[in-house]
């Protein structure tokens, strides 16, 4: 597998931005103990970037679920999930602080594509699919049983962690379906086809249909 099947949607990756490789079979024990330093030191900054990021990341799954573009599902929202993903992934290779990380997010947020529905936004995506999120005092059940045979260990890992934080894991995003779509969606082990007569998705932020 590849990193981004490996690392996809549940972690963050912060680089430690190390100077030259210490040829260890040559290394005097001063030059082993400064390397070692080194390293520490640069573990400790990647600690306090990803502390920051992790700090808006926690406040946007946690407290602003039903509103954040963090928890869509990637596949079956489609294309414009990679500015999302490029937005996190820039700010933990560039080391970015809080409030450069809050207006990346803002400014994506409001970038992608929506549909006004009385007093609120709901996002658009693939095929034209509205991902309707509940409100906190909503009917929750995008939970599913990953001890299925079918699922993966990262469709339980994914439907539980967004970007190193973890999220409601019985939240989930309803979407109509007219029939235009086609009946065969992305899941988040493969593809699920759904029956002729449904007229109805929920879509776990892991992709997971139901």
């Amino acid at each position: 597998m590849n990193l981004h099947q490996n690392f996809g949607t549940e972690v963050l990756l912060i680089p430690l931005p190390m100077h030259g490789i210490l040829d260890v079979s040559l290394a005097t024990p001063n030059q082993m103990d400064r390397a070692v330093n080194e390293l520490i030191d640069q573990s400790r900054k990647a600690i306090k970037r990803a502390q920051a990021l992790l700090s808006i990341i926690g406040e946007e799954v946690h407290n602003r679920d039903n509103k954040t573009c963090l928890l869509l599902p990637p596949n079956n929202y489609g294309k414009d999930f990679e500015k999302i993903r490029n937005c996190v992934q820039h700010a933990c290779q560039t080391g970015q602080g809080r409030d450069e990380f809050r207006k990346c997010l803002d400014k994506v947020s409001q970038s992608l594509p929506k549909q006004r529905e009385i007093s609120r936004d709901f996002f658009v995506g693939r095929l034209k699919l509205v991902f309707r999120a509940p409100s906190k005092s909503g009917p929750r059940h995008g939970f599913a049983r990953w001890e299925g045979k079918c699922h993966q260990e990262y469709c339980a890992v994914r439907g539980k962690i967004r970007f190193g934080s973890n999220y409601d894991s019985k939240f989930h995003y309803d979407c109509n379906i007219t029939g235009k779509e086609g009946k065969c969606f992305p899941n988040c082990h493969g593809f699920k086809i759904i029956p002729s007569k449904r007229r109805h998705l929920n879509v776990a932020p892991n992709d997971n249909v139901r």
